[in-house]
């Protein structure tokens, strides 16, 4: 039978475990950061009409989607512009923002071949909170998807 071993020496990181013949076995320690992805083939366009809010979801997807080209548009003009000028995977917006569901902009990006909608709240993005990796990998995963299958709203 195994017995946990009270340690208060600050040199070691990971706990330590006792076994009945007095053998000492050390426990892994668990891994708290999130595995590195490549994102490189993909193209995210963000549509957030406050300045401030576009920059920091612009920044948080940036460092999130390692790789990923990240653009931020202030209007649906800009946003309906790049729609028809560039290929996109990923459309990010905030269906808070009054007027944004029932947009043209929400209207073509439904039919956007292979793509995917992320809809989250822009409002409470922080830069320093959203490094935590606990939200870093829930956010994550409203990126992933698989190429080639039917276009999805997430959020």
């Amino acid at each position: 039978m195994t017995k946990p071993i009270d340690n208060d020496m600050d040199d070691f990181d990971e706990p330590l475990l006792i076994d009945e013949e007095e053998n000492i076995e050390e426990v892994p320690a668990v891994d708290q950061t999130t595995a590195v992805r490549d994102y490189s083939d993909r193209r995210v366009l963000v549509w957030e009409e406050d300045d401030e809010r576009c920059g920091i979801t612009v920044e948080v997807l940036s460092d999130l989607l390692v790789g990923a080209y990240v653009k931020g548009v202030k209007t649906e003009i800009e946003a309906l512009a790049l729609l028809d000028s560039e290929e996109w995977d990923t459309f990010v917006v905030d269906f808070y923002t009054e007027g944004v569901s029932a947009s043209e902009f929400i209207k073509r990006v439904n039919n956007y071949p292979d793509a995917i909608l992320v809809a989250i709240a822009m409002t409470p993005l922080r830069l320093l909170e959203e490094r935590e990796p606990a939200k870093l990998e829930s956010l994550r995963r409203l990126f992933d998807y698989e190429k080639n299958s039917n276009a999805q709203i997430r959020g």
